[in-house]
């Protein structure tokens, strides 16, 4: 199995407006809370690949639980990153954007 590459394109706020100092400051720690964590998921993405292929490799009854219970460990970590990004990118997104995105939704 393949470690997913994940882009490390941040996601901009259109730059249509001018935005307050206050709020682009905001916005940049937005975004490098964003690159960091996708940093992470990359990294939990390698430990899945590592856990899974050790699982294929043992034989030995306690070596096959470690390793199943690092599989897990991985999955959940990699599950709760995702889950960050996804919060990160609406929070980092202008009113503009989302409105847009809210009528697209009752389409």
């Amino acid at each position: 199995m393949q470690t997913p590459s994940f882009s490390s394109i941040v996601p901009q706020p259109s730059s249509k407006k001018h935005i307050p100092r206050a709020e682009a400051k905001a916005t940049r720690q937005l975004q490098e809370e964003y690159s960091s964590i996708l940093n992470k998921l990359n990294r939990t993405a390698s430990d899945l690949e590592a856990a899974q292929s050790n699982f294929n490799h043992v034989s030995e009854a306690k070596a096959v639980d470690v390793c199943i219970y690092q599989i897990q460990t991985a999955q959940s970590q990699y599950e709760n990153l995702v889950m960050q990004l996804k919060t990160l990118s609406r929070k980092i997104k202008t009113p503009e954007d989302t409105s847009i995105e809210d009528t697209n939704s009752d389409i």
